[in-house]
């Protein structure tokens, strides 16, 4: 298990303001280093919470394979959407932790990954005149 904070997200800054909604589309885990794939993994999971200390957002778990369900392939493993609601709420909050979660005959050697998180919306605005 493995927890990540991220405090940058100046990325989004200019859809907090506006009529906006964003989904979590997607979530890959990379091996990096020590292992050549991740078959070895059976089950997977990412989970979203803010990290600011004054919000009250729930932590969501917005991705996960179950048993024997998790797609490896070569280095990679996408891990399908479990959560389809909006997620502007937490980019709001200003800082996001991210946790994932691996069980599977996991490797004795050292071993790292990166994950991806991708995120798609829409945005609107009104001009007048």
């Amino acid at each position: 298990d493995e927890t990540f904070a991220f405090d940058d997200l100046s990325a989004f800054d200019q859809l907090k303001d506006l009529d906006a909604d964003l989904r979590f589309v997607s979530a890959t885990v990379r091996a990096t280093y020590g292992v050549g794939n991740l078959a070895f993994i059976d089950a997977a999971s990412v989970q979203i919470a803010s990290n600011n200390p004054d919000s009250t957002l729930p932590t969501r778990a917005i991705y996960a394979c179950a048993s024997g369900s998790c797609p490896a392939k070569d280095n990679a493993l996408a891990i399908p959407v479990s959560d389809q609601d909006d997620a502007l709420e937490y980019i709001r909050s200003g800082s996001l932790s991210i946790s994932l979660q691996a069980s599977g005959n996991m490797p004795t050697e050292a071993w790292k990954m990166d994950v991806e998180i991708c995120v798609a919306g829409r945005a609107s605005d009104t001009f007048e005149p």
